[in-house]
């Protein structure tokens, strides 16, 4: 039996507002599909891609327009069709996002980018209007420069129940961190 996920391409890459068909087994591409956004949409990338634990809809970032007034960064929340390609924006999350992840319960998390003065967070984030609701912060880890942790990949674990969030502090690769979050309490491992 073939198992199969679906990945999507960041911003750096060639086709980066694609959905891949992955096999797991050998990381061979099966199929992709541009990404097919309503006109108008502005897009530099999409990213933090999720699909919902019981209905499969996949739930993707999509980078809005700037604002001279506000943050640097935000993101659309966009449901998309895999099997088209077709995005549904959702709405504007108002926040520079990193990553997405579902909890098996059907709460969509995402992690937030450290952006100026912000540190990167913990989210969740309504699945009919994008509104986020802050959880929690995560702070600098002692680092003598004082730099805070990268936002980066999020994910949830079933088999134990916890987030886990791969990030860095400071600006580049050198000190890389991994972090069990706990969904209910918050605690932060």
């Amino acid at each position: 039996q073939l198992f199969t996920l679906s990945s999507i391409t960041g911003w750096w890459d060639y086709d980066s507002q694609t959905i891949r068909e992955v096999d797991p087994a050998t990381g061979a591409t099966i199929s992709f599909k541009w990404i097919r956004l309503p006109p108008g949409t502005y897009v530099a990338y999409t990213t933090g891609m999720a699909a919902h634990p019981t209905t499969g809809e996949f739930f993707a970032l999509v980078e809005s327009a700037p604002s001279p007034t506000g943050p640097i960064c935000q993101h659309l929340l966009a449901k998309i069709d895999p099997a088209t390609g077709a995005a549904t924006i959702i709405g504007n999350t108002g926040a520079c996002f990193a990553s997405l992840a579902f909890h098996s319960n059907g709460t969509l998390y995402g992690v937030t980018n450290s952006e100026g003065p912000e540190p990167p967070s913990l989210f969740t984030l309504d699945t009919t209007s994008a509104t986020p609701t802050f959880l929690i912060s995560f702070d600098t880890l002692g680092v003598s420069s004082g730099a805070v942790v990268g936002g980066s990949g999020l994910a949830f674990n079933p088999s134990d129940g916890l987030l886990y969030r791969s990030g860095r502090v400071g600006g580049d690769d050198a000190d890389p961190i991994f972090q069990a979050i706990d969904p209910n309490t918050l605690a932060v491992t």
